[in-house]
């Protein structure tokens, strides 16, 4: 075998080093595997659409929100995140909504006048493991975070934060689990709360 001599050594060591210094795609930071940040990076579960999130609580989500609304194939999965909207968003056909916990997944509602924050207007609508925080927008009767008016609405680990919580109203069989808010139920028969903590006070009791 030829030997090197000191030039062809050096340069071939320096080659060896710098192979070993670039990790191989996939491989594990630590303990803990490389893991995407923002929910429209394209490493999401399968259905996540580049509809232009980014749940960074700081960028305007609203449009992208309604538009994975109205384009999201049955079911719209939202990663931990927290979702900026400026105005209602309106659920107006079948889906299953889904977050990662609603201290992880949180649509957040700043506006400058008293508006509704989610309206559930159609039927055999889900939402689960989401917190809706509206603490940025002006109270007023009859505005709420949640309002369900369509039928058959289930409601699965929420958490509604101000502005009068939620509201079931003029609907039946919404069924509410492990859920965390104040809820009002209005002329909604055949409703089910169970296992919740449902929060209110002696003058407003919470359901």
């Amino acid at each position: 075998m030829p030997q090197l001599d000191r030039r062809a050594f050096l340069k071939l060591s320096g080659v060896i080093a710098l192979a070993a210094a670039i990790p191989l795609a996939g491989a594990e930071l630590g303990s803990e595997p490389l893991r995407p940040t923002r929910p429209n990076d394209g490493g999401g579960p399968k259905g996540l659409a580049p509809w232009g999130l980014v749940g960074d609580g700081v960028a305007d989500d609203t449009k992208a929100l309604r538009r994975a609304l109205a384009e999201a194939d049955g079911e719209l999965y939202l990663p931990a995140g927290v979702y900026r909207v400026t105005a209602p968003l309106v659920v107006d056909r079948p889906i299953r909504i889904r977050g990662d916990g609603s201290g992880q997944t949180v649509l957040r509602h700043t506006a400058p006048t008293p508006q509704n924050t989610v309206t559930v207007a159609a039927e055999n609508v889900t939402i689960e493991a989401i917190g809706i925080d509206t603490w940025n927008v002006p109270g007023k009767s009859g505005v709420y975070g949640l309002m369900v008016r369509g039928r058959r609405f289930v409601g699965r680990g929420l958490h509604v934060d101000g502005n009068n919580g939620a509201i079931v109203s003029n609907t039946d069989r919404a069924h509410w689990e492990r859920c965390s808010s104040f809820i009002w139920i209005h002329a909604a028969p055949r409703c089910r709360v169970e296992h919740c903590s449902v929060l209110g006070s002696p003058s407003q009791p919470g359901i």
